[in-house]
């Protein structure tokens, strides 16, 4: 597994890593590795090499629809109350569900994702 927090800071110092972030999304897969990249604004960040490759996307409350759009294909977690922290939308094979993540551990996190995916 993979985990890179503030992936466009990341991508900004190296710019040949999106290169190699989305052969690894390309491969990956199939060996048994998995990428969470985190991201403030994802249309900026992510390209479509990588978003391509990404079969499950999570998309907390983000400030513009394009964002929201970008990743989950809806421009719903741009409405997203900023009251309900870990309200989350996700998105598998273009069905966008929206989840509650427990904020407390990160089996909850998965917890969520499994339910989503059922």
């Amino acid at each position: 597994m993979i985990i890179v927090d503030e992936y466009q800071a990341l991508v900004d110092v190296g710019t040949d890593l999106q290169a190699v972030f989305a052969d690894v999304a390309a491969r990956g897969r199939s060996l048994g590795m998995h990428l969470i990249l985190c991201a403030q604004q994802p249309t900026v960040a992510i390209r479509g090499a990588i978003l391509a490759n990404c079969s499950v996307r999570i998309s907390l409350r983000v400030i513009s629809t394009a964002d929201s759009s970008a990743l989950v294909g809806s421009g719903a977690a741009a409405d997203l109350p900023a009251s309900s922290p870990g309200r989350a939308l996700v998105a598998v094979a273009g069905e966008v569900t929206e989840v509650q993540v427990d904020q407390r551990t990160g089996q909850s996190v998965v917890r969520s994702i499994e339910a989503a995916l059922e």
